[in-house]
C-alpha cells in the first residue's frame, strides 16, 4: 500500500484525505506564496499548489518512505480577483457583503508528485458557488460563528454559512479544500496503491 505526504496543515484535507482512507503524515509546505501580476486570477491556485510540492520535494530525504506529495491551494474568484483568507472579521465582512446574491468560482490548485518515476501532475477544479442575497443582519451572523478564521473567501460551505448557499455546481469537496474525486482519479492515473 502506498502512502502520501500532504503538504498542507489544513484540518479540511486531512479530514477529506481520511475518509479515502489512505495513509498519509501531513508536513506543511513553508515556501513563498506569491504570484506574479501577468497570472490570471483562476490559474494563481494551481501555480501555489505546484509551489507547495517543490518545496516539500526539495526537503525529502533517502529515508523517507511515503512514495507520492500532494499539495493544494484553494482561492475564490470573483470578476477577475483572487480572494484568500480574510486578515480579519472586517475583511471577511467585505467578502461576503460582495458575494452575497452572486456567484464565484472556488478554484483549487492540486499538484501530485510521483517519487517512483519523478512525476509532477498538476490539476485545477473549478466549483461555482451562489450565495442567498443577504441582509446586514444575515452578514452579521453568519460572520458570529468565526467560520471565516481561516477560510478562503472567509466563509466554509461546511459549516453555517450553508444556510446562505444557494447553488453549487461542481465538487462540493472542492469547496471544502481538496476536490478528492480529482485527487482520486490523479492517484489512480499513477498506479496508486490504494
Amino acid at each position: 500500500m502506498d502512502s502520501i505526504i500532504l503538504a498542507s496543515s489544513s484540518p479540511r484535507r486531512k479530514e477529506l484525505l481520511e475518509t479515502m482512507q489512505i495513509q498519509f503524515k501531513v508536513i506543511p509546505a513553508n515556501c513563498d506564496e506569491s504570484v506574479p501580476a501577468e497570472i490570471r486570477a483562476m490559474d494563481a491556485p494551481l501555480l501555489i499548489a505546484e509551489k507547495k510540492a517543490k518545496a516539500i520535494i526539495r526537503q525529502l530525504n533517502s529515508d523517507e518512505t511515503a512514495n507520492f506529495v500532494l499539495a493544494a491551494d484553494t482561492a475564490i474568484v470573483f470578476d477577475g480577483k483572487v480572494y484568500g483568507k480574510p486578515r480579519g472579521i472586517d475583511e471577511a465582512k467585505s467578502f461576503i457583503s460582495l458575494f452575497q446574491g452572486k456567484t464565484q468560482s472556488v478554484v483549487t490548485g492540486v499538484a501530485l508528485y510521483n517519487r517512483k518515476n519523478g512525476l509532477l501532475k498538476s490539476e485545477a477544479v473549478v466549483t461555482n458557488v451562489k450565495f442567498k442575497k443577504m441582509t446586514s443582519h444575515d452578514i452579521d451572523f453568519c460572520l458570529s460563528k468565526n467560520e471565516w478564521k481561516d477560510a478562503a473567501g472567509g466563509y466554509k460551505i461546511q459549516g453555517f454559512s450553508a444556510c446562505f448557499i444557494e447553488k453549487i455546481e461542481g465538487s462540493y469537496s472542492n469547496v471544502v479544500g481538496l476536490p478528492i474525486e480529482k485527487v482520486y482519479d490523479m492517484l489512480s492515473e499513477q498506479h496508486f496503491e490504494f
